[in-house]
């Protein structure tokens, strides 16, 4: 950063992790490689803050504290190929599908907008206006393309299930916390939260009963950010309290096949032992 009061606002990696997309408070859209550590490419074109990225192959998406989204190319020079308006406030969370075709952007404007890509236009395809506070907590379903999960913040406290072919929403549950992050399991048919006031926690649901396996505790203050780990066994989370965790929270079947035995301990609500996490300040 250039000047004291410049600070990271965002990080997203590339799916490979060879490259890192960095937002700054700036307005700048910068990208690291990874493996020499120096910065090879610094975009412009937001007016405000970006609190917001995520990588879909070679597009980059950008969310900005006045709403605005942009698409980078970053294989080119002219790197903005389309702006989309539809938030009125901070887009504070992004998310795309796998296949690359749908992006949901979630904003301080209690909204969730889906996009359709790469027929972009200046309009969502969904809007999403359930929720009653921001939404900065997205995550597409691995296994069923078509729904998104959403968390709602202080004022609002719940996690929100929508099939986005209809824009139907299928379930709403009661989190009694600030929902900060999701993310799914890509071994069982699990989601785990992240949580602010006032409970400051993790928890791992059973879908779709969301009856709860576990209950992760040890942050002292509220959580900004979660992170699953490529091999989709350890989660990582980011409080307040200027700690990261790392928790082992699912176990992998290197053949993808689970014992009957295991299944039927999961659907009872048990599951493979939690490591004690990994504190990192």
């Amino acid at each position: 950063m250039e000047q004291p009061e410049d600070y990271v606002s965002s990080l997203n990696f590339t799916q490979d992790g060879s490259y890192l997309a960095v937002g700054t408070s700036r307005a700048e859209v910068q990208i690291w490689d990874v493996n020499s550590k120096k910065r090879v490419r610094n975009m412009l074109g937001h007016a405000e803050r970006i609190p917001s990225l995520a990588w879909n192959e070679f597009i980059l998406s950008s969310g900005c504290r006045n709403g605005a989204i942009h698409q980078h190319d970053v294989r080119v020079a002219r790197h903005q190929i389309a702006a989309m308006n539809g938030h009125t406030q901070e887009v504070c969370g992004l998310r795309w599908t796998r296949d690359g075709r749908t992006l949901a952007s979630g904003g301080n404007d209690n909204l969730v907008l889906v996009w359709s890509w790469p027929q972009a236009s200046s309009s969502p395809i969904l809007t999403l206006n359930e929720h009653q506070a921001a939404v900065k907590a997205l995550a597409w379903c691995p296994w069923q393309s078509s729904l998104l999960t959403s968390g709602g913040g202080t004022n609002d406290r719940t996690i929100r299930f929508w099939n986005c072919h209809s824009g139907t929403l299928l379930n709403t549950v009661d989190a009694q916390s600030q929902v900060s992050g999701l993310i799914w399991s890509e071994e069982y048919k699990e989601l785990i939260s992240a949580h602010g006031f006032a409970h400051n926690n993790l928890v791992i649901w059973k879908y779709p009963s969301m009856t709860k396996v576990a209950d992760l505790k040890g942050h002292t203050n509220r959580l900004l950010h979660l992170a699953l780990s490529p091999d989709g066994t350890t989660v990582v989370s980011a409080a307040a309290d200027e700690t990261l965790r790392l928790w082992k929270c699912f176990d992998v079947d290197p053949k993808k096949k689970k014992s009957s035995t295991e299944e039927e301990s999961r659907s009872k609500g048990s599951r493979p032992q939690l490591a004690s996490h990994t504190l990192l300040r």
